[in-house]
């Protein structure tokens, strides 16, 4: 990663990256959620980064992980 940036690009997201899971309290096991979860958060991003480009993204709210 760069520390310098010319000329950079910024997107400003008025939102939180996160991913909404249903209140369904079923009982079932832990993989199959967290990979939709790791897979839907990696699209969004990539949705993002080829529609926008940015060179930094802000984020006002929360992003997970």
């Amino acid at each position: 990663m760069s520390s310098k940036i010319d000329g950079p690009r910024v997107l400003l997201l008025k939102s939180q990256i996160e991913y909404q899971r249903s209140d369904d309290h079923r009982l079932t096991t832990l993989e199959p959620i967290l990979n939709q979860e790791q897979h839907y958060l990696y699209s969004y991003v990539d949705k993002i980064n080829s529609h926008f480009k940015p060179d930094i993204l802000v984020v006002e709210k929360s992003v997970s992980r």
